[in-house]
């Protein structure tokens, strides 16, 4: 016959492997709802109207709709939750070059276009400065769009600084494209080593800034010379061999695209990339 103490001690053991077993349960729950849970995406759009120029002065400027239009769309047609901020919250200014059928397939895409960007979570975006540590972390990915506002006021933001440094040190993917990628080069305002040195990257080219000028996409040079800074930062910058064609460079968790030409070519490497991401995590 067994006595009281050891009858207790196969119950407390018993009682044991069914809290694991539960537990494990829970977990196993828990990863389910992680795995099967939108891919969470932050848009980061500059609020700047216009671009300082290299003689002085500044000229109109905004987001070009096109690069923000056809990666977001790629986005959704993933499946993913979009969420759009800017400085301050203010709502992003539309480049007048890029508001035109010709930088899309069709009028269909175009008008498409269109009514994305006119979408309240673009017209009225979050602020960038209440994008909190802990906020960062609920985001698989992080975009910056192209337009030559970026030039204006995210190339120097300590707030998309702070947002980039941690979406870089969780190793998380962050995709920018053409001028877009002066955003990157923020966590260089705070004396601490660039993140992105080393990098493969694109970005607009300095022979397409001087050709944009010649065309009247801009009104006249940009006091930042994006390439340049990009190199002088330590990326290990790449182009085109013919200007204005598609160009996308991915390295590690960061995807870059060269110009307008590249916003399909970016779209699809971009949702490739936040597929393989979230598969390898789980």
């Amino acid at each position: 016959m067994w006595h009281k103490p050891v009858w207790g001690l196969l119950l407390s053991l018993m009682v044991g492997c069914a809290a694991s077993a539960d537990d494990q349960d829970d977990a196993s729950s828990s990863d389910e709802a992680i795995t099967n849970a939108k891919p969470r995406i932050l848009v980061v759009m500059s609020s700047a109207s216009s671009v300082e120029l290299a003689r002085g002065g500044t000229t109109p400027a905004g987001v070009y709709l096109a690069e923000v239009a056809v990666p977001v769309a790629k986005m959704l047609e993933a499946g993913a939750e979009i969420t759009a901020v800017s400085p301050g919250g203010m709502s992003p200014t539309l480049d007048d070059v890029s508001d035109k059928a010709k930088w899309f397939d069709d009028e269909a895409e175009y008008q498409r276009a269109k009514a994305l960007f006119a979408e309240p979570r673009f017209q009225h975006p979050k602020r960038l400065e209440d994008v909190s540590d802990a906020d960062v972390r609920t985001y698989d990915a992080v975009f910056l769009p192209g337009g030559h506002a970026p030039m204006n006021d995210l190339h120097e933001s300590r707030d998309l600084a702070r947002v980039l440094r941690a979406q870089h040190a969780r190793g998380k993917l962050t995709g920018a494209i053409c001028h877009g990628t002066s955003g990157l080069l923020s966590p260089t305002t705070d004396g601490q080593p660039w993140i992105y040195a080393g990098y493969k990257l694109t970005g607009y080219s300095a022979v397409e800034e001087n050709l944009g000028v010649v065309f009247h996409y801009v009104g006249g040079m940009p006091k930042l010379h994006l390439q340049a800074e990009l190199q002088g930062s330590g990326a290990r910058y790449s182009q085109s061999l013919i200007p204005f064609t598609s160009h996308v460079v991915r390295d590690r968790e960061l995807l870059t695209g060269q110009d307008p030409q590249s916003t399909k070519a970016f779209a699809k490497a971009f949702v490739d990339a936040l597929a393989e991401q979230r598969g390898n995590s789980h």
